[in-house]
């Protein structure tokens, strides 16, 4: 899958995601029902990845993040605000290609850290996920502790030009 061409462009057109389908029925359901919203809502730029068929296969959104450092200082980020990938290529090499779309994004636009609140489900025998690992093997970092009240999990990643 690593040799399939893909092209990212921005996604408008939310009609596209209607038969989208990552495997994972929490993001399902809110991929199909306020996703829309949210997008507006939270100022993403949303990019949709597609092979040269013009295939959806997987999508993601970004916005300009701010962390606060130890001395008051701030850092400023690129967050990745949804990434997901067709279930049925999955595991294929697409999520860590479009990890390295992002960061090329966001060191066009002088960042140079990524952000990302990794999903992490763990409802006995209802739903069971985790993005935690994932994210790791992409070398992102964990900011802090998850906090047993949140399914997600705060990590970062810092990279270089040469990185990309």
């Amino acid at each position: 899958m690593e040799s399939r061409t893909l092209n990212y462009r921005p996604l408008t057109d939310f009609s596209q995601l209607e038969a989208f389908e990552c495997g994972i029925p929490r993001m399902d359901n809110y991929i199909h029902s306020d996703f829309e919203n949210a997008i507006q809502k939270e100022h993403c730029e949303l990019y949709g990845v597609y092979d040269t068929s013009s295939t959806l296969l997987a999508f993601f959104a970004i916005r300009p993040d701010e962390l606060s450092t130890d001395t008051n200082g701030h850092i400023y980020a690129m967050e990745i605000a949804y990434l997901a990938v067709q279930k049925d290529i999955r595991e294929h090499g697409i999520g860590k290609r479009c990890i390295r779309e992002i960061m090329a994004i966001a060191a066009s636009r002088g960042f140079h850290v990524l952000t990302v609140e990794a999903l992490s489900i763990t409802y006995p025998k209802k739903e069971r996920y985790e993005a935690v690992s994932f994210y790791k093997k992409c070398h992102f970092k964990q900011m802090a502790l998850q906090d047993p009240d949140e399914d997600v999990v705060p990590m970062s990643l810092v990279f270089s030009d040469k990185d990309i």
